[in-house]
Formats: C-alpha cells, sequence, structure tokens
C-alpha cells in the first residue's frame, strides 16, 4: 500500500520510456509509437526502480538514517587518507535514505489532493500530458521546498563549521562479518543474473 503511488510513478515512466525510445516499431498510434527497445528499457528500469525503492524504504523503515550514515562513514574511513570528504558524502547518503519514505507520503498526498480536485489520475490516464503535469510539477515543487528548508536547517545549525565527532565506538564483531558475507553474496548473484540477461 505505501508503494502503490511510486508503482504509479513508475509504470507513468515506463510508459513514457515505451514512447520516447528509438527502435524497431512494434504499432502506430497517431503519434504514440511503442518501440520493442523501448519496452526492454522500460521493464528493465522498472524493476531496478523497484527494488531499489522497496530496498530503501525497507531499510530507512527498519534502521534510523543515523545509524547507517555511522556504519556508512566507519566502513569508509580509511578514504580519509585520500582526502575524500567521507562525512560530506554520508550526510549526502543518510539525506537521501531519509526522504525516500518523504517522497513516497508527498506522492500519496499529491494523489489524494488531486482526486479532491477531480482530476483522473490512474494508470489509465497516464499517458495525457494534464495527468503527467498534475503529478509531476507538485512533486518537483514539494521536493525542492523540501530542499531549501533542510539547507536552511543545516546553515543555521552551523552544519560545515568543523569536523563532526560520535558519541559512541563502533567496533567490528562476528555479526557484521556474516552480514558482509550475506551482502557480497547478494551482490554476487545480481552480478551473474544481470550479466546473462
Amino acid at each position: 500500500k505505501v508503494l502503490r503511488p511510486m508503482f504509479v510513478l513508475i509504470v507513468l515512466f515506463g510508459l513514457l520510456l515505451v514512447i520516447v525510445t528509438p527502435g524497431k516499431a512494434l504499432a502506430h498510434w497517431w503519434i504514440i509509437v511503442p518501440t520493442r527497445d523501448g519496452i526492454d528499457l522500460a521493464i528493465r528500469l522498472g524493476l531496478q526502480a523497484l527494488l531499489i525503492v522497496s530496498a530503501t524504504s525497507l531499510m530507512s523503515l527498519t534502521t534510523p538514517p543515523l545509524a547507517v550514515a555511522g556504519a556508512l562513514e566507519w566502513a569508509m574511513g580509511w578514504l580519509r587518507h585520500f582526502r575524500v570528504p567521507v562525512q560530506d558524502i554520508i550526510a549526502m547518503v543518510a539525506i537521501g535514505l531519509t526522504f525516500v519514505p518523504l517522497l513516497i507520503e508527498e506522492t500519496q498526498k499529491v494523489f489524494a489532493a488531486q482526486r479532491a480536485r477531480g482530476a483522473d489520475i490512474g494508470v489509465n490516464a497516464l499517458l495525457e500530458e494534464e495527468a503527467m503535469g498534475a503529478l509531476l510539477i507538485p512533486l518537483l515543487l514539494a521536493n525542492l521546498r523540501r530542499g531549501e528548508e533542510l539547507a536552511d536547517s543545516m546553515e543555521a545549525r552551523l552544519y560545515a563549521t568543523g569536523p563532526r565527532t560520535s558519541m559512541t565506538e563502533r567496533r567490528f564483531q562476528t555479526a557484521d562479518v556474516w552480514t558482509l558475507a550475506a551482502a557480497a553474496v547478494g551482490v554476487a548473484v545480481v552480478a551473474v543474473i544481470s550479466f546473462l540477461l
């Protein structure tokens, strides 16, 4: 239920890819020309987007963003020797993870608001320009507004005035080894499947 609005957006972008991607035409409906390459690209990118959104939503709902950021910062700590701005990168990752459920919530609000105004927003109306504008423009404006508010909040808290410190010390444990092994197996399986497809 939570992912339903994101699923509709993924379908919307998938239909757009089917129409605008050049390739072997499957049919001709006025100016709409779906292609085989467009269908392949839409399916592949749609499944990837759905997997990413599902995984990040699950992780953000079960793990606090600060815990994820702390773990990533610890794992990438060795990059500081090469003057890589690890803390800035981790801050961006944490903000991105936090924004996924906010984006889903904002999408639900836009759907509810457009339906309350009598707009026909759904899979049947996804090809219409009015439906695209009614969904994408409010989402874009809402996310730009959230970004500005976040920037103002970080600036007010003097975010970039010095190095960040950690309240707790993190140590590598046996559970971490098993987690890394499971993640490595998962990445290997995905790589093999991607290579075979």
